[in-house]
């Protein structure tokens, strides 16, 4: 069973739905002569606890039926899918699932649909939720229809409510006061869609209140939550990381001890917790509800903080995101959705926000250009090149660097002039600057070297390796992996030239110290081997 959530104790009612569900997927003990279905969708509102139902479905049949597997896959976008489906070839251990080239969503499956609406609670449903969160059975039928009626009987704000009366010890009366008292102006603007934030923005009154109510505790009662809230508000709302938090407290109070540090984060995020404003899976990341994430960032805008907190969330995620290669894929894989989110703003363009927002844009082209994604590789390095070029001049080592890759996409889809142009010039720019034998220099020629063996140019490209291959021993040493990659190239422009025994020497070498020096799983190890086995 892979299901990022634990099961929740507190889940109650919906009966009637979940036999719904049981009968329509055919795991129901008293099934008829209807066919079960391979597919059913849930829908409804926002808040109403399609989710809960799904995981109460889900913990069900895992007691039920011990023998069936059953897998969670977040579909809120792309990365997400992508990801969900990546972990569960890894965990499954499907074969190929390592090879970046694969396509992981076709490796996965090959291994009609009736929705069922979820509507709101019924006022005994909500009545039994607030007992249950409250942990008071004796509250009179009264007062928890008054509140569920005043909250349109959406389970989020009743559960909202529920965590505030609890947490600051008041009566349902009482809460329902502040209700009235709220600003009936501020509800109907954060309830709105706002067209910054997105158009399928409208949230409910119901929650929008509460929200209203608990995030102004919060702001007086721990300041650094609430900023913690705006933040993640403007990240993907799933599997957000605690790092991620760590790293923002970290670059808000640099000369605050690590104790100091533990403390602060544990406490931010136990009163976002307390308050229903995130949840916490297995894995130790946050998750925020759709809804919750919608008013948060209308707060920000409502105020004029959206550009201060987008500035914070594009430093965080640049200052962790990783640079993309074989031993950092599960990170960036992880990652990836966070980074389309933070870039998605195009407020931070310039200055330090420019910078943070190349480098990012750098390192996510960098794991699509290792994962194979050539297009996007290039949509990502090129905006990196040009802001690089913009802020830093063209001869920086960073913009010499993002031309480069840049160049590896084009060598990669076939086009051999735009590459060739590209790594010429970074080439020659950084014999100037560092010198011919500086290992960035040396990359550079190992680079052009690979476009001119693409092109069946295998005097030109020998010429380079040669010199790459004999320059790196020396002053990077014998089995150090840039040395170990310049053999192979070598090696294999020798075969392409014919020059097989020469080739299948050097290709040898290299596979045992790969094996070595980089361990027998790495890719570069395999593909060394693998060319010793097809040469012999």
């Amino acid at each position: 069973v892979l299901v990022p959530y634990i099961e929740n104790p507190g889940f109650f009612g919906r009966s009637e739905i979940l036999n719904d569900l049981r009968r329509q997927l055919g795991y129901d003990q008293h099934q008829g002569a209807n066919k079960p279905r391979s597919r059913v969708s849930l829908y409804g509102l926002g808040g109403v606890g399609k989710t809960q139902i799904a995981l109460a479905y889900v913990y069900w049949l895992q007691y039920t039926c011990p023998d069936i597997s059953i897998f969670w896959v977040h579909a809120s976008n792309e990365g997400r899918f992508r990801e969900a489906f990546a972990s569960i070839a890894q965990k499954c251990n499907i074969p190929g699932y390592n090879d970046p080239k694969v396509d992981v969503l076709l490796l996965v499956k090959t291994w009609g649909k009736r929705p069922i609406e979820i509507g709101r609670m019924t006022d005994g449903e909500a009545s039994q939720l607030l007992r249950t969160i409250l942990e008071d059975t004796e509250i009179p039928t009264e007062e928890t229809s008054l509140l569920s009626t005043r909250l349109e009987h959406l389970p989020l704000a009743l559960a909202q409510a529920a965590a505030f009366i609890q947490e600051n010890d008041v009566s349902i009366r009482r809460y329902v006061q502040l209700l009235d008292q709220s600003d009936s102006g501020l509800v109907d603007r954060l309830s709105e869609p706002f067209e910054t934030v997105g158009r399928d923005s409208e949230t409910p009154h119901a929650l929008t209140e509460t929200w209203i109510i608990s995030f102004e505790q919060i702001e007086r009662q721990n300041a650094f939550a609430s900023e913690v809230l705006s933040l993640i508000s403007l990240l993907d709302r799933q599997a957000i990381p605690e790092d991620f938090v760590v790293n923002y407290w970290c670059r808000r109070q640099p000369k605050e001890s690590g104790e100091n540090k533990e403390a602060e984060v544990v406490t931010a995020l136990g009163t976002l917790k307390a308050f229903s404003f995130i949840s916490e899976d297995k894995h130790q990341s946050i998750d925020m509800h759709r809804l919750v994430q919608l008013v948060t960032r209308k707060w920000l805008v409502e105020k004029g903080r959206t550009a201060e907190f987008a500035q914070y969330a594009l430093e965080t995620i640049s200052n962790i995101y990783p640079y993309g290669r074989f031993e950092t894929r599960e990170a960036c894989l992880k990652y990836l959705p966070h980074a389309y989110a933070v870039l998605r703003s195009k407020n931070t363009s310039t200055g330090v926000e420019g910078i943070a927002r190349a480098s990012l844009l750098h390192c996510v082209a960098a794991y699509l250009l290792y994962s194979g994604q050539w297009e996007g590789a290039e949509k990502h390095q090129l905006e990196a090149t040009n802001l690089r070029k913009a802020i830093l001049g063209e001869d920086h080592a960073d913009t010499l660097t993002s031309i480069a890759n840049l160049a590896s996409t084009y060598r990669n889809q076939g086009r051999w002039e735009e590459a060739e142009k590209l790594e010429v010039q970074v080439m020659e720019t950084r014999k100037t600057k560092l010198g011919a034998d500086h290992p960035d220099t040396l990359t550079s020629m190992a680079n052009l070297a690979s476009t001119y063996r693409n092109q069946g140019r295998w005097e030109e490209a020998e010429k380079l390796e040669v010199q790459v291959m004999e320059t790196s021993k020396t002053k990077l040493g014998a089995d150090h992996p840039d040395t170990l990659t310049s053999m192979a190239n070598l090696a294999f422009t020798w075969k392409d030239q014919g020059r097989h025994a020469d080739a299948l020497a050097l290709i040898q070498d290299c596979s045992l110290a790969r094996d070595r020096v980089l361990g027998p799983e790495h890719p570069d190890t395999l593909s060394s081997l693998a060319a010793v086995e097809n040469w012999s």
